[in-house]
């Protein structure tokens, strides 16, 4: 492993209503008043990683007593790994731990912050997560596990610092001492996203 990996596209904040990154826009509702309590950050994974994590992502916040924040996301087709502390709440599953929740396919996802607390999470690619898991990720729709139910990676021991940018070194580690392996469709399977991400495919022809 390189000493330090390249994380020339990080992402920080040193306190609220910073400006949001790109790829929050569109994604989460409420953006302007969402970042204007929490600090969120966001890091590349070493580059030998890259090809099945999108990025490393947190957000901490510290409310006023007796104060909540509602966050909302839109669909998003992504596993997430996550850390969490503090007051944190959503659909099913409340409080600390290490989680895994599956892809968000209902239209939206809420979690309550409470208080004080924060996230720091990773993001797979789409289909990502095969080159660590043969897990069926069917089971993981719309719902979240605790991450030791879960036949994959997990993120590093307690001491995980509590910001994306300062975690990316030790969550590196920890990815890669799982030694991933990558699918042998995953190659096919991120050629056929990537075009019909391009917005001048206008037919499946480009498939045949």
């Amino acid at each position: 492993m390189t000493e330090r990996a390249d994380r020339t596209n990080a992402t920080a904040s040193d306190a609220p209503g910073h400006m949001a990154p790109g790829h929050m826009v569109g994604h989460v509702l409420r953006l302007e008043e969402f970042l204007s309590h929490a600090v969120y950050e966001s890091a590349l994974p070493d580059p030998r990683l890259r090809r099945w994590v999108e990025r490393y992502w947190s957000v901490t916040w510290d409310l006023e007593p007796g104060r909540s924040h509602v966050v909302t996301t839109l669909d998003d087709p992504s596993i997430h790994l996550t850390r969490e502390w503090g007051g944190v709440r959503r659909d099913g599953v409340d409080g600390a731990g290490t989680w895994i929740t599956g892809p968000v396919t209902r239209g939206r996802f809420d979690v309550t912050q409470l208080g004080s607390g924060g996230v720091v999470g990773v993001k797979f690619h789409v289909g990502g997560t095969t080159a660590f898991t043969r897990a069926d990720l069917g089971a993981l729709r719309d719902t979240t596990i605790p991450a030791a139910d879960w036949d994959g990676p997990d993120l590093p021991p307690s001491d995980l610092p509590p910001s994306a940018v300062g975690a990316a070194a030790m969550i590196d580690h920890r990815l890669l001492a799982h030694e991933p392996v990558e699918d042998p469709g995953y190659a096919t399977f991120r050629s056929v996203l990537a075009l019909l991400e391009d917005p001048e495919v206008t037919g499946t022809s480009v498939l045949e």
